[in-house]
């Protein structure tokens, strides 16, 4: 059964953006994207250009911010841990009366 196509008062026809090459993304189970059968028009890319050495990080910046990130994550990870426990011992010091 075909659908009949919807038409509006105010459409004037006019494509504002194609949306043509958009696809709904799946939420749970991800695709691999496909082929399109049309190339995409993308403005001029330009090339990457390698990092001046002046501003790629030293081993002691790098390091610094490895051990920086790792920390943080200790701590937030901990205080996940001591809230649990905490939780645990007021749950058990409350029913074992």
């Amino acid at each position: 059964m075909a659908r009949k196509k919807k038409t509006y008062d105010d459409d004037d026809g006019r494509t504002i953006v194609d949306m043509s090459g958009v696809e709904l993304t799946p939420m749970f189970v991800p695709r691999l994207p496909r082929e399109s059968k049309k190339p995409v028009q993308r403005p001029e890319e330009q090339p990457q250009k390698e990092p001046a050495p002046e501003e790629r990080l030293s081993k002691e910046e790098g390091r610094a911010y490895v051990f920086g990130a790792l920390g943080a994550a200790l701590l937030i990870g901990g205080i996940f841990v001591l809230a649990a426990f905490l939780f645990i011992v007021i749950f058990l010091a409350i029913y074992n009366h």
